[in-house]
């Protein structure tokens, strides 16, 4: 998964190129990206007990994917959970 989403940057791109390329899967790869994510998300959230509380300190898994996992989500009232 590392490898599949590292960034791949021109020599001499600056800093605004770099963001604009960094969570863009460049040459087809998006599809192996995809698989990829979604198999490491099954695995990490299968290697942890059910009821435990957990607290995400890295860049995986993703936001969402905390959310989907989540058994109760409580929002303020405009419902926009990930501000």
């Amino acid at each position: 998964l590392d490898r599949l989403t590292a960034a791949d940057y021109r020599d001499g791109s600056d800093e605004m190129e770099r963001m604009l390329v960094q969570g863009t899967p460049s040459g087809g790869r998006d599809k192996a990206v995809a698989e990829a994510t979604s198999r490491w998300e099954d695995a990490y959230w299968a290697s942890l007990p059910e009821d435990a509380h957990q607290i995400i300190t890295g860049p995986r898994p993703a936001l969402y994917s905390c959310f989907n996992q989540a058994d109760l989500l409580i929002s303020d009232v405009s419902s926009v959970v990930s501000d």
